[in-house]
C-alpha cells in the first residue's frame, strides 16, 4: 500500500473533519507515519471530540467582531458584504452559511499565526533526512460545498499548501485534491430546514464558479493582459506576494488550487441515491481511502497520471471527477454476534431460567387455588428450587446440563460418583471454627480452669467455706465472660466466614470455613444456578441448625440462671446461697454431726451443681456463640439469596433485550440488496441456516470456570461493598445485570463460538457467495456472476453521467477469496481489474469505480438551462436558486452574497459558470448599450466640468460607476461600465420592453411612431461629433481609441447586435404570420441608417474598415432578402 508517499489529510468545517478522523481511524497504526491529519473550523468544541483530531484542530476564529476586524483592516472592505448585521457578528459564532465570514475568520487566523498548529502536524511526517524515494506530497482537502466554515476556506487553504508545499517539495511534486459534497446532499436527506435550502443550493453554485474561474485563470484561458480580460483576484493569506515580491491578489498559472475535484452529489451516474447523510458520508470516506491507503492506491495514482493527457485535450477544464464504490461483505462479526444471542437465549430458556419457571407456574397453581379457596402453605422459592433441580438431576434421562449443575454442588468422589454435599461441609467447617475460635481464648480457657473445684481444699474444713467463695466468684465471673465473649466472637467470624476473602486475592483464601472457598474453590467456582442451589441449601440447613441451638441455649440459659437457687433450702423462707449453707454446715454440732453430717452431704451437693454449672457454661459457651454466628451467616446468605434471585430476575428483561438485539441483526442487512453496500448469507434465513448449521455444538452448554467465577465475584463484592457501606436498601447501587451478563456470559459465548465453529463461520466472501448459492439451490457460476455484475453497477460514482467520461475501475480482493475459482473464471468475473491483497478483508469484495474529465458543463444542476430546436432543458436547481440570490443583489433588496467576494456575482469581475450564461449576461449589456443610447436613457453629462456617463432611471439620474470610479470618454468605457452594473442593464431592458409594448399598442404597425424607429435614426450624443443615428455611435466605438486593436471586432459585434435587434423588432411588431413583410421592412430600415450616416463619410471608402462596415451591412440586407 502506498504508505510511503507522505500524504496530508485536510478537514475544513465540520463534515471534513469528521471525515478525516475516520479516515485515519482506518489506516494501520503502524503505517500513519507518514500521514498528516488536520483541521479547521469555527467551532472546534466538537471536532477535539474526535479520537485522531485531538490537537489537530485549528480554530478559524476570534472574539473580534467582524466591523472590529474590518476596522483595523480597511482593505477588506472592498470583498466583504456591507451588512450592519454581519458587522455585530463575532467570528467564534461559527460561519453559519455565510461564506465570507469564513473567509474573513481563516484570514484572522492565519494572521493570529494560527497555522503552527498545521505545520507541526505536516512537519512530523517527514524525517530529518528526506527518504530519497519519496515521489512527492499528496494532499486531500474533503469539505462541503454547502455551509459557511468549509465552502469559505477552501480555496484558500489548496493555494497556500501548494505556495508552500512547492516552495518546499518542487511544483511537480505536489498533488493536490479535492473532494467535496455538494448542497443537495444536505437537502434532500433531512440535514437542514426547508428554509436553508436555497442558501446552500446558491453556496454550492457560488463555490462551483469561482473554484471554475479560478482554475481558468490559473491554466491561462483567460487573457488578463488586455485590458477588457478578466482577472480573477483572491487573497489566500496576509501579506500576499508575487515571486518578484509585490503585492498582488491576482491569480496566476503558479496558484492552481486542485489538481482533481471530486464531487459527490445526492444522486448517482443512474440517478439513484443512498439512504441517510450517513451513508454519503461513509462513501466519501471509503473511496478517499481506497485512493489513498489502499492496496488500489499505486494503479490507481499510476491510471491518474494519464488523465493529463485530457487536461490537455479539455483545456485544463476536466479536472473534475465523481468516485463511488460498493462492496459484498460477509458480516462475520454479525454472524458470530447472531449465533452468539441464538444460543444465549436459548440457554437463558431452556437451562438459566428454567427452574424459575418452574416455581412460577407453582406459584400460578397456589393463587389459583387461594382463588379458589383452597387454602395451603405458599411454596418457598428456595425450598422449591432445590426440590426441582433434585428432581431433574433424578430424571431417568437427565438433561447433562442440569447434571453438571447439580454435581457442582457436591462433593466429587472417584469413579464419577458424588460424596456429601458442599454446603454442609462448609457449615461443619464453620462450627469447627467456631470452636477453634473459643478454644483458642486464653482468658476463657483460664476462666474455666479456675472455675473448677479443688477437692482437696473442699475436703478440709478449715478450707472449705474459702474455696466454695472462690468456685462460686469464678463461677459468676466465667458466666459473665461468657456473655460478653460470644458477641465479640460474633462479629469476627461472621465478617470471617463471609468478607474476609474480599481482602484476598482473587476473592479466596482457600480456608475451608469461608464461603468462597466453596464457590470459587472446590475445585472450580461452580455456575450460577449451582450458586443460587448452594445458597439454598446453606439457608435451609442453617434455619433448622439455628432453631435447634435456639432451644438448647435458651435451656441452658435458664439452667444457668437458676444456679444461684440451686443451693436453697425448701424448708426455708430465704433463699440460701452455697455460702450460706456452708456456714450452716459448719455451726453443726458433734452430736448432730454422728446421726447427720450436714458438712459432709453439702459438701457432695456442692461438688455436683458447681460441677454441672460449669460443664453447661462451658456448653453454653460454643452453642450460644454458635448460634450468633449462624445467625449472622444466615443473615448474610439470605441477602445473597435476594441478590441472586433478582439477578435472575432481571435475566427475564435481559433475555428479551437480546431477543430484541436478535431481531435488529436479523434485520439489520434487510434493505441492503440494491445498495452499494451489499452483504451474502445476511438475510433472517441466511443467518437462521448458519445456527442451524452449529447449534447441535452447544447442547452441553456450561459456563467456563472462569466465567462463572467473575458472575459470582461480581455479586459478591456488590454484597460486600453494600455491607461496607451501610447505606439504606433504597439507596444500594445493583448489579447491572445486563451489563454483566454481556460482560462475562455473552463474551464468552462469542470467543467460543468463534473457536469452535471457525471451519463452519469463519469463511471468506466468495466460500460466503458458494454456499449461499446451494442454499438457494441456485447454479453457482451464475450466481457469483449476477453478484459481480450487480456491484460494478452499485458502484457508479455519484455525479452525472457523461458520454465521454474516461472511467477507472478497480476490484479489491483478498487472495483467500480468490481460492475457489479458477484463472479462467477470475478472468471472467474481475478482468485485469482485480488487485489482489492481504490488506483486503477477507470477508469483502470491493468495486471501485471514478470518472474523469468532467468539466462544469457536465454537472446539470449548475446548468442554467438551454434552449434546442425540440426541447427546452431547465436551469438547474444550484443555478436557480444562485440566480434567485443574485437578483436580489443586483435589486439592493436585503440579500447576502453567496460569494467570497461580494463584487463577484457581477459579469465584470467572475464570468459566470455556464459559457452560454456568459455570453448572454455579455448579450444584456450590449443590448442595453445600443438600445439605452437609443432611448436616450444613456447619457454624457457635463458634471463639475467635466463629461460624464449617466443613466436616466425613471425618477431620476445617476451616475455610472466601474470599480467605484466614475466612467468618461470613449463609448467603450461605458460598455466596460456596464458590466459592472448589472441592475441598470436589466432595468434599461425591462423599459424598452415596456415602450415596445406601448408603441405597437398603441401605433401599430405605424412604425414611424415608435420611439425605437425615431431615436434610433435621429440621436445625437453630447460631445460625439459626426454622430446622426444608433449606427455612427457603433462605428465611432471603434474609431475613438486607434491603439485597441481589439475594438474593431467589439464594434463589429455591436453592430451585428443591432441588425439583430433591428430586424426582431420588426417581426414582433408585425407578428410571425407577416415575416416577410417584416423583414422587408427591416430591410429597409438597415438601408435608411446606413444612407443617414454621417460618420461612415469620415472614413475613406476604400477603407478595409470602410468596405468592413459596408459588407455587414449588404450581407445583412441580402440574407434578410433570401429568408
Amino acid at each position: 500500500m502506498s504508505h510511503n508517499v507522505p500524504t496530508i489529510l485536510i478537514g475544513l468545517g465540520g463534515i471534513g473533519g469528521q471525515v478525516v478522523n475516520e479516515i485515519y481511524g482506518r489506516i494501520p497504526a503502524d503505517s500513519r507515519d507518514r500521514v498528516a491529519i488536520h483541521a479547521f473550523d469555527t467551532d472546534v468544541n466538537s471536532l477535539q471530540k474526535l479520537e485522531h483530531l485531538k490537537g489537530n484542530v485549528t480554530q478559524t476564529s476570534t472574539t473580534r467582531s467582524v466591523g472590529e476586524y474590518l476596522a483595523q483592516n480597511g482593505a477588506l472592505k472592498s470583498w466583504f458584504p456591507e451588512n450592519p448585521q454581519l458587522n455585530r457578528k463575532t467570528m467564534t459564532e461559527g460561519a453559519g452559511q455565510i461564506r465570507a465570514v469564513s473567509r474573513l475568520a481563516f484570514r484572522a487566523a492565519m494572521e493570529d499565526g494560527k497555522m503552527n498548529g498545521l505545520w507541526d502536524s505536516i512537519n512530523a511526517i517527514f524525517p530529518v533526512q528526506r527518504d530519497s524515494t519519496v515521489q512527492g506530497v499528496r494532499v486531500i482537502i474533503l469539505s462541503s460545498l454547502a455551509g459557511g466554515t468549509g465552502s469559505g476556506i477552501f480555496l484558500q487553504v489548496a493555494m497556500y499548501l501548494r505556495e508552500v508545499l512547492e516552495r518546499r517539495f518542487g511544483q511537480s511534486s505536489v498533488l493536490i485534491r479535492g473532494a467535496f459534497l455538494l448542497p443537495d446532499l444536505f437537502v434532500h436527506t433531512g440535514i437542514l430546514d426547508h428554509r436553508e435550502w436555497e442558501a446552500v443550493q446558491a453556496n454550492g453554485y457560488a463555490c462551483m464558479k469561482e473554484l471554475n474561474a479560478i482554475t481558468l485563470s490559473a491554466a491561462g484561458k483567460w487573457n488578463q493582459n488586455e485590458e477588457d480580460g478578466v482577472t480573477i483576484e483572491l487573497e489566500y493569506r496576509p501579506n500576499q506576494v508575487d515571486l518578484e515580491g509585490n503585492v498582488t491578489h491576482a491569480v496566476t498559472e503558479k496558484q492552481l488550487p486542485f489538481d482533481f475535484c471530486f464531487f459527490y452529489d445526492y444522486e448517482n451516474l443512474k440517478g439513484q441515491h443512498l439512504n441517510g447523510f450517513s451513508d454519503y458520508l461513509e462513501l466519501v470516506t471509503r473511496t478517499i481511502y481506497l485512493q489513498l491507503f489502499s492496496p488500489i492506491s499505486a494503479k490507481h495514482f499510476s491510471q491518474e497520471d494519464n488523465q493529463i493527457l485530457e487536461l490537455i485535450s479539455s483545456e485544463g477544464r476536466g479536472r473534475f471527477c465523481g468516485a463511488g464504490v460498493a462492496s459484498l461483505t460477509y458480516p462475520y462479526e454479525d454472524i458470530v454476534e447472531y449465533v452468539a444471542l441464538k444460543r444465549s437465549v436459548d440457554g437463558l430458556s431452556d437451562n438459566w431460567l428454567y427452574l424459575d419457571k418452574l416455581f412460577e407456574e407453582e406459584m400460578d397453581r397456589y393463587e389459583s387455588d387461594l382463588r379458589r379457596g383452597v387454602a395451603r402453605d405458599k411454596p418457598d422459592r428456595g425450598d422449591r428450587y432445590i426440590w426441582h433441580l433434585d428432581n431433574v438431576y433424578g430424571d431417568e434421562k437427565p438433561q447433562p446440563f442440569f447434571t453438571q449443575v447439580y454435581r457442582q454442588a457436591y462433593e466429587q468422589l472417584e469413579k464419577g460418583q458424588i460424596g456429601d454435599a458442599k454446603s454442609g461441609q462448609f457449615l461443619r467447617r464453620v462450627e469447627e471454627f467456631v470452636y477453634r475460635i473459643l478454644s483458642d481464648d486464653a482468658e476463657l480457657r483460664s476462666l474455666e480452669a479456675s472455675s473448677r473445684i479443688n477437692e482437696g481444699k473442699l475436703g478440709i474444713k478449715e478450707q472449705m467455706k474459702q474455696e466454695i467463695g472462690r468456685v462460686e466468684s469464678q463461677l459468676m465471673y466465667y458466666q459473665e465472660q461468657i456473655n460478653k465473649k460470644v458477641y465479640e466472637y460474633r462479629t469476627y467470624a461472621a465478617y470471617q466466614i463471609i468478607e474476609q476473602d474480599a481482602n484476598e486475592q482473587n476473592l479466596i483464601d482457600g480456608q475451608e470455613y469461608r464461603l468462597n472457598t466453596w464457590f470459587l474453590g472446590k475445585p472450580d467456582p461452580v455456575h450460577p444456578i449451582a450458586v443460587r442451589y448452594m445458597l439454598y441449601q446453606i439457608r435451609a440447613e442453617l434455619r433448622t441448625r439455628i432453631q435447634s441451638l435456639r432451644t438448647q441455649n435458651t435451656a441452658a440459659k435458664q439452667q444457668i440462671d437458676k444456679y444461684p437457687e440451686a443451693y436453697s433450702l425448701s424448708q426455708t423462707e430465704r433463699k440460701e446461697s452455697a455460702q450460706q449453707r456452708v456456714d450452716a454446715a459448719l455451726k453443726q454440732n458433734a452430736v448432730g454431726a454422728l446421726f447427720k453430717n450436714q458438712l459432709k452431704d453439702f459438701r457432695t451437693e456442692y461438688l455436683d451443681k458447681a460441677n454441672r454449672q460449669l460443664t453447661t457454661l462451658k456448653k453454653y459457651e460454643k452453642s450460644m456463640l454458635l448460634e450468633l454466628v449462624l445467625n449472622s451467616v444466615a443473615q448474610s446468605v439470605d441477602q445473597l439469596c435476594k441478590d441472586w434471585e433478582r439477578f435472575f430476575d432481571n435475566l427475564k428483561n435481559t433475555r428479551l433485550n437480546l431477543l430484541q438485539e436478535l431481531g435488529r441483526i436479523e434485520t439489520k442487512f434487510e434493505h441492503t440488496d440494491n445498495t452499494p453496500q451489499n452483504y451474502v448469507l445476511a438475510s433472517a434465513f441466511m443467518m437462521q441456516q448458519s445456527w442451524e448449521g452449529v447449534r447441535r455444538m452447544f447442547d452441553n452448554d456450561v459456563l467456563p470456570r472462569d466465567v462463572a467465577g467473575q458472575i459470582y465475584k461480581a455479586h459478591y463484592l456488590q454484597f460486600c461493598r453494600r455491607n461496607e457501606n451501610r447505606l439504606p436498601e433504597e439507596m444500594q447501587q445493583e448489579i447491572k445485570v445486563e451489563a454483566l451478563y454481556r460482560q462475562h456470559v455473552l463474551a464468552y459465548l462469542r470467543d467460543d463460538i468463534e473457536k469452535r465453529c471457525s471451519d463452519r463461520l469463519d469463511i471468506d466472501v466468495t466460500t460466503a457467495l458458494l454456499r449461499e448459492a446451494a442454499i438457494l439451490k441456485l447454479e453457482a457460476p451464475a450466481y457469483i456472476q449476477g453478484k459481480t455484475e450487480a456491484l460494478e453497477e452499485l458502484s457508479s460514482p455519484f455525479i452525472p453521467n457523461i458520454a465521454d467520461s474516461r472511467e477507472l475501475r478497480f476490484w479489491g480482493i483478498h487472495p483467500d477469496s480468490l481460492t475457489p475459482f479458477t484463472a479462467s473464471q477470475r478472468k471472467d468475473l474481475f478482468g485485469e481489474r482485480a488487485v489482489t491483497d492481504p490488506a483486503f478483508s477477507r470477508y469483502e469484495l470491493i468495486c471501485y469505480r471514478a470518472h474523469y474529465g468532467l468539466s462544469v458543463q457536465n454537472f446539470g444542476k449548475f446548468s442554467s438551462g438551454d434552449y434546442a430546436d425540440s426541447f427546452v432543458r431547465p436551469a438547474g436547481q444550484y443555478y436557480a436558486a444562485y440566480k434567485k440570490r443574485v437578483e436580489k443583489l443586483n435589486r439592493n433588496e436585503p440579500a447576502v452574497t453567496p460569494h467570497l467576494d461580494r463584487r463577484w456575482h457581477v459579469p465584470a469581475f467572475m464570468p459566470d459558470l455556464n459559457p452560454k450564461q456568459a455570453e448572454l449576461d455579455n448579450h444584456r449589456v450590449d443590448r442595453a448599450l445600443i438600445l439605452g443610447i437609443i432611448y436616450g436613457w444613456l447619457v454624457m453629462k457635463n458634471t463639475h466640468g467635466k463629461y460624464l456617463y449617466q443613466y436616466l432611471d425613471r425618477t431620476s439620474t445617476r451616475m455610472i460607476y466601474r470599480n467605484g470610479k466614475d466612467i468618461g470618454g470613449e463609448i467603450y468605457q461605458l460598455h466596460r461600465g456596464l458590466l459592472h452594473n448589472p441592475i441598470i442593464c436589466e432595468e434599461i431592458l425591462e423599459r424598452v420592453k415596456e415602450e415596445f409594448d406601448q408603441d405597437r399598442r398603441k401605433h401599430g404597425d405605424n412604425m414611424d411612431k415608435h420611439q425605437f424607429i425615431q431615436q434610433a435614426s435621429g440621436l445625437s450624443m453630447t460631445t460625439k461629433t459626426n454622430v446622426k443615428n444608433i449606427l455612427d455611435i457603433l462605428f465611432l466605438y471603434e474609431l475613438e481609441d486607434s491603439s485597441r486593436q481589439d475594438l474593431s471586432e467589439k464594434a463589429n459585434h455591436l453592430r451585428v447586435v443591432l441588425l439583430d435587434e433591428i430586424e426582431r423588432y420588426f417581426i414582433e411588431t408585425y407578428g410571425g404570420h407577416r415575416g416577410p413583410l417584416a423583414r422587408e421592412k427591416a430591410s429597409a430600415f438597415i438601408l435608411q441608417l446606413w444612407q443617414g450616416s454621417d460618420l461612415r463619410f469620415t472614413v475613406e471608402t476604400d477603407s478595409s474598415t470602410y468596405g468592413q462596415w459596408e459588407n455587414l451591412i449588404t450581407r445583412r440586407i441580402e440574407t434578410i432578402a433570401r429568408v
